[in-house]
């Protein structure tokens, strides 16, 4: 599934407004096989006085993955 996401980066990353952290997979513990896409801010969650606008950040990159992913990833082969 990583490789037919991968091949289309470009084009998820303009729907996403941002540049992803693509991450090849790898084999875990169990034998399975992992890779991750990661999306990544400067916020500095120690400042508990803007919580609140990071709460309203990941509830927006949380829709905006769905949005951009939930039908790619139905679709996959």
């Amino acid at each position: 599934m990583f490789w037919e996401l991968i091949d289309e980066q470009n084009q998820i990353e303009d729907q996403m407004g941002h540049s992803l952290e693509w991450v090849e997979p790898k084999e875990t513990r169990t034998g399975n096989m992992r890779s991750e896409i990661r999306l990544r801010t400067d916020r500095m969650l120690a400042d508990k006085y803007s919580w609140e606008e990071h709460i309203q950040w990941f509830l927006e990159s949380g829709e905006r993955f769905h949005e951009v992913f939930a039908d790619r990833l139905r679709n996959l082969s």
